[in-house]
């Protein structure tokens, strides 16, 4: 039986962006191809998604706020009561009554490093990543990466891992003892290319030693010059010591480990499309055994777009495209509904920025917006807690509550 963690988003964005900025590159190109790698964009069938702003029966969606000046870029919920959240300016926040209110937890961290990703597997023990982002290119060394945890719910912290020239975007636990974390590595390659190793560190035993597997599986997601150029982006859990992991480059590709990363094989590849520039976001796979992926950012032809792309037992690809509204952040549940979480222009002259989040329950064909907020500009990350309950953040402090009846 497969099993897929719900995780947080972990200010995956914030992250991404940094490390882009940094190397000055464009937008990836990610599009999806059937398996084997040699199947053409032909075989991808693409769908105009409709999307409308009725009231979503069978939904209560509850608005709070952490505060009204900090953009919030990660959240993780352990249960309806107990989260936490982190801000791009460096802060992070704990409640114990389902968002009702928010208390600041010390991480006593340098300056100007931000909470990149969250994971607690009860109340009081769980991890956060770290990271110092490099002001530039030439300085990619100034890079840092950190892996804290907490016994007590926050009180106190112990520093696990920290490197250089590394930042890590997401973390994850299986239990208390089996975790991973996942990011890229700046690695120098002759004189002028800086290459962006795949990083992926694996525990055992509760973090008091974090393996970096991360050898192995560069080796195989090299160029045949031998260049690597990628990042960890998100992963599946299906047992220990088994993961999948997906790395965004030119070409997305997936990679799987059933031997806590000593070995790695590439099991898919998200292959080029000029017509469309999508940042994968999330992936996994449907109770019929259906790989699944969602996208947004980066535009298509010129607009912002969404994107949920499945493919069938028979290796057919279908995307969904939804025009004008950026997905940030994007779950699929087990039961085919679609959670996603961005931005969308107003209509008119000014064409200000609303943050939206918006159901789909059919699998990403047509989609409802359940919540539009005018003041702020975006809604950033999700996590969910089982099938019922979905927690999204964003900007200008505000968290909000998505419960199914």
């Amino acid at each position: 039986m497969k099993l897929k963690i719900p995780i947080s988003y972990l200010g995956f964005f914030i992250v991404l962006m940094n490390m882009m900025a940094c190397k000055g590159e464009a937008d990836i190109e990610a599009m999806i191809q059937t398996e084997p790698a040699k199947a053409t964009v032909d075989s991808v069938k693409e769908v105009m998604a409709s999307v409308n702003e009725n009231e979503l029966p069978g939904w209560s969606i509850t608005v709070n706020k952490v505060n009204e000046t900090e953009n919030l870029v990660a959240v993780r919920f352990v249960d309806l009561n107990n989260g936490w959240v982190a801000s791009n300016e460096g802060a992070l926040y704990k409640t114990e009554d389902g968002g009702i209110s928010w208390t600041k937890v010390d991480l006593a961290v340098a300056d100007g490093a931000t909470v990149s990703g969250i994971f607690f597997t009860n109340p009081s023990i769980g991890w956060v990543s770290v990271n110092k982002v490099a002001g530039s290119y030439p300085y990619y060394k100034d890079n840092q990466s950190w892996v804290l945890k907490t016994e007590d719910g926050g009180k106190s912290w112990s520093t696990q891992y920290s490197t250089k020239s590394a930042l890590i975007s997401r973390l994850y636990f299986l239990n208390e003892q089996e975790g991973w974390a996942t990011g890229m590595r700046s690695v120098p390659w002759g004189k002028k290319i800086l290459d962006r190793h795949l990083l992926v560190l694996h525990t055992k035993n509760q973090g008091k030693n974090w393996e970096d597997v991360s050898k192995p599986l560069n080796k195989i997601a090299a160029a045949e010059d031998g260049i690597v150029q990628g990042w960890a982006l998100d992963s599946y859990l299906e047992g220990s010591d088994k993961m999948s992991l997906f790395s965004a480059s030119e070409s997305g590709k997936i990679y799987k480990t059933d031997n806590g990363g000593k070995d790695w094989i590439q099991t898919e590849t998200l292959p080029k499309d000029k017509n469309l520039r999508v940042t994968p976001l999330r992936f996994g796979y449907s109770k019929d055994g259906a790989l699944w992926v969602t996208g947004g950012k980066s535009g298509y032809k010129g607009g912002e777009i969404g994107m949920v792309a499945k493919r069938g037992t028979d290796n057919t690809w279908i995307r969904y495209i939804t025009h004008n509204i950026d997905f940030n952040d994007a779950i699929y549940l087990s039961d085919g509904v679609v959670v996603a979480c961005g931005w969308t222009y107003s209509q008119g002259y000014n064409r200000a920025k609303h943050g939206v989040i918006l159901v789909s329950h059919d699998g990403g064909i047509n989609w409802t917006i359940a919540y539009r907020n005018t003041q702020i500009e975006s809604i950033n990350t999700l996590t969910a807690v089982g099938e019922k309950r979905i927690w999204a953040v964003g900007n200008n402090g505000i968290t909000v509550s998505l419960s199914r009846f």
